[in-house]
């Protein structure tokens, strides 16, 4: 609106200015009038408004927003019209903060916030909120939800659970900015750092864990060997015992007087007495020869 009482005050000025007759002290009609035209072109300027690429146009008639938007291009309008343009595009908020856990344990939070505003709600957001949502609801809700979901949990949990606990405060987080007509895109949990004592006594738990791990490996490692060393020795008392068997079975009188014959040198006891055997060789003999004719 500006330019265009700009350019009819120039219009105004000029044409009279160029219409007064120094000569005549009156003031005439002058050709060089049409000077004034270029305050006409001032106020042409007035008529013309452009939204940018990713921007929405919200027309305000004397600070009164109006029911329609404008889209991103150029567009024609009363000079008493004014266009403010709201980024409808992808935006990124990162908020810094201090929370406590369930178990009163401090912690510092980096939170990013990937947004964009509602482009059908535009106008009710620049009506209830105004241009400044970023500053004026987003950062706020950010440090709201993220404390509120932080108390939720002991501080080791935060560690272990990241993924759900992001997870939980982008929920929220839709929740809350629906109301004010902004769309959460995606949330991160850039960094949290708790107290020095607090890292040291996570430190101290991870080494504990670890020799914990390292110690049940070695065990479960001896207690394989020593697993596979009864086998090994089941193994071989299975096999002498086999071996026994077959031998024990394959043992019979036949063979046993065989070898006695086979064994002995001719020669019969110089004394007999109460407890030495006396040999029957002839029946030694026959059931012997009776053997092989059998075979």
């Amino acid at each position: 609106m500006q330019i265009f009482f700009i350019g009819l005050a120039v219009t105004i000025v000029a044409f009279a200015v160029l219409g007064y007759n120094q000569d005549l002290k009156a003031w005439k009609p002058n050709p060089k009038q049409w000077i004034s035209v270029i305050g006409v072109v001032v106020m042409a300027f007035s008529f013309v408004k452009s939204v940018p690429t990713g921007h929405t146009g919200i027309v305000t008639i004397f600070g009164k927003v109006q029911n329609y938007t404008l889209d991103a291009g150029i567009h024609v309008l009363a000079p008493w019209k004014e266009v403010v343009n709201m980024d409808n595009r992808i935006q990124k908020v990162t908020v810094d903060m201090g929370g406590t856990t369930s178990d009163m344990q401090d912690v510092d939070v980096t939170f990013t916030l990937n947004y964009q505003i509602s482009k059908k709600n535009a106008s009710e957001i620049y009506r209830t909120i105004g241009t400044e949502y970023e500053n004026t609801v987003i950062s706020a809700q950010i440090t709201n939800t993220v404390k509120a979901v932080i108390a939720k949990y002991e501080a080791t949990k935060l560690i272990e659970q990241r993924t759900e606990v992001s997870n939980t405060t982008n929920t929220e987080l839709e929740k809350v900015l629906a109301k004010y007509n902004i769309e959460v895109v995606d949330t991160a949990i850039e960094n949290m750092e708790f107290s020095a004592t607090f890292n040291d006594s996570i430190e101290a738990k991870v080494v504990a864990q670890q020799q914990l791990e390292q110690a049940k490996t070695e065990q479960e490692k001896l207690n394989l060997e020593t697993e596979n060393a009864a086998k090994r020795k089941i193994t071989e008392a299975q096999g002498i015992a086999d071996a026994n068997k077959i031998i024990n079975d394959s043992i019979t009188q036949n063979v046993l007087t065989q070898q006695m014959i086979d064994k002995w040198n001719g020669e019969l006891p110089k004394a007999v007495g109460e407890n030495t055997p006396i040999f029957d060789i002839s029946s030694m003999m026959n059931g012997n020869n009776a053997a092989q004719a059998g075979q």
